[in-house]
C-alpha cells in the first residue's frame, strides 16, 4: 500500500490487519508486527496497543515482556482500558516487571474508574482478598456491581456471590441467584456451577437436582474443574 509506505498511520494498521488476519494477502505475523510497529512509532493507541500484545504473546516476534510493556505503557497513556488493565496483570503475575499487587491495583483502578468491566471485577477481587489494598468488602461489592451493570459475566457472577453468602451486604438469595443465573445463561462456566449448586441445595430456588445435574453439565463441557468433580461426588456422567 503505498500510503502505508508514505507514513498514513491508518493505512499502516489497516495493512498490519490485512497481513496479521490474511486478508487478501498471504497470512504473514512478522509482517503484520512490522506494520503495526511502524504506525505504533507514530503513536498510534490501537498500534501502541497491538505491539504491546504481539510482545507479550511472542506472534511474528520473539516473547519480549520488558519490550511489550513499554508499549503498553505508551498505549495506557493514550487512554487505552485494555492496555491499562494488561499492565495491571503484569504486575499481579511479574511478568517484565517485579511482582507488586499494590501496583496491580493502582492500574486495575485506573482503568475500572474509566468504566473497563473486567478491571471492576478484578480490582473487586483485590479489595475481597485485600491484595494490594485494604481489605473492603464493601469496596469489592461496589466494584463487581459496577462490573456487572455492564453486562460483564463474571462481574454478574461475583455479585451473585457476594449476595448468596453475605459479602459486604446482608445475605439475599434471591437476589444472588438473579445475578449468577444472568452469568451462567450468558454461558459463564464457574457461574453455571454456582447456579447448579443453588439448585442441588435448594439456595433462592425450589431444590431441583435435575436442574442442577444440567447446569453442572454445562459447566463441565467447557471444562470447568468443580463442576467436573460435582458430578463425579453426586454419581452422575459428564
Amino acid at each position: 500500500s503505498k500510503a502505508a509506505e508514505n507514513g498514513d498511520v491508518a493505512a499502516q494498521c489497516a495493512l498490519g490487519d490485512c497481513y496479521y488476519k490474511g486478508d487478501g494477502v498471504v497470512t504473514d505475523k512478522t509482517e503484520a508486527v512490522k506494520w503495526y510497529n511502524k504506525a505504533a512509532e507514530q503513536g498510534d493507541a490501537k498500534a501502541c496497543f497491538f505491539a504491546g500484545r504481539v510482545y507479550f504473546y511472542g506472534v511474528g516476534v520473539p516473547q519480549d515482556y520488558q519490550e511489550s510493556l513499554k508499549w503498553y505503557r505508551k498505549a495506557a497513556d493514550k487512554g487505552v482500558l485494555r492496555a491499562q488493565h494488561d499492565i495491571a496483570t503484569s504486575y499481579k503475575l511479574g511478568e517484565g516487571v517485579p511482582q507488586s499487587y499494590s501496583e496491580a491495583a493502582k492500574w486495575y483502578r485506573k482503568a475500572a474508574e474509566n468504566g473497563y468491566a473486567y478491571s471492576q471485577k478484578v480490582l473487586g477481587n483485590f479489595y475481597e482478598q485485600g491484595l494490594g489494598v485494604e481489605k473492603n468488602e464493601q469496596e469489592a461489592l461496589k466494584w463487581y456491581y459496577k462490573s456487572a451493570m455492564q453486562g460483564f459475566s463474571p462481574g454478574q457472577n461475583e455479585l451473585g456471590v457476594c449476595f448468596i453468602k453475605g459479602t459486604g451486604t446482608s445475605k439475599n438469595y434471591d437476589e444472588g441467584v438473579k445475578y449468577i443465573r444472568m452469568a451462567a445463561e450468558q454461558g459463564d462456566a464457574s457461574a453455571q456451577n454456582n447456579l447448579a449448586t443453588c439448585y442441588y441445595n435448594g439456595t433462592g430456588v425450589d431444590e431441583d437436582e435435575e436442574e442442577a445435574v444440567e447446569w453442572y453439565r454445562k459447566a463441565a463441557a467447557q471444562g470447568n474443574g468443580f463442576a467436573k468433580e460435582n458430578l463425579k461426588r453426586l454419581g452422575y456422567s459428564e
